[in-house]
């Protein structure tokens, strides 16, 4: 059987008057993974621009409308458990600020509120001291530190896992 193609996915990198990044926790209870932080952010529907996902998903998980989205700074490839099973996720991130709005995740879809476990705001710092989480990228705090100094790149940067 051929493996599935692979699932473009816009993401955003949404940052508050204080410099803090806004993170989702997910928990797959079906699967032995451990439980990962991530950006807003999901799939690209047929026909859909990158751009427009990233917003039609900010207003899903997020709440927020309107949001004036930066430039893609990062794109990566990478397998992700989702759903219970894997698939490969085309990702692009796009740098989007905001004050520390409340996060409202009412319009969330069923099947990806059952795997929200929590969100938080999280500074440079929290991020690089919290060893016993597991963040999506990896290196969040690293890749971020320069963004959230004003060292945007002029095309966006190939990231690991």
């Amino acid at each position: 059987m051929p493996e599935p193609a692979p699932r473009p996915s816009a993401r955003v990198l949404l940052v508050d008057a204080g410099d803090r990044l806004l993170l989702m926790r997910w928990v797959d209870p079906r699967l032995d993974v451990p439980a990962i932080w991530i950006t807003p952010g999901g799939g690209v529907r047929e026909g859909e621009a990158w751009e427009d996902a990233a917003r039609r998903e900010l207003r899903e998980e997020v709440g927020l409308a309107d949001v004036a989205l930066g430039p893609c700074v990062w794109e990566r490839r990478a397998s992700v458990t989702f759903d219970g099973g894997t698939l490969t996720s085309l990702e692009r991130f796009y740098l989007a600020r905001v004050e520390a709005p409340e996060v409202d995740t009412s319009k969330m879809e069923a099947e990806e509120a059952a795997y929200l476990d929590r969100v938080h705001w999280w500074s440079i710092e929290e991020l690089a001291a919290a060893r016993d989480e597991l963040f999506a990228p990896r290196e969040i705090a690293a890749l971020a530190a320069p963004l959230l100094a004003g060292r945007v790149p002029a095309q966006p940067i190939a990231i690991g896992l």
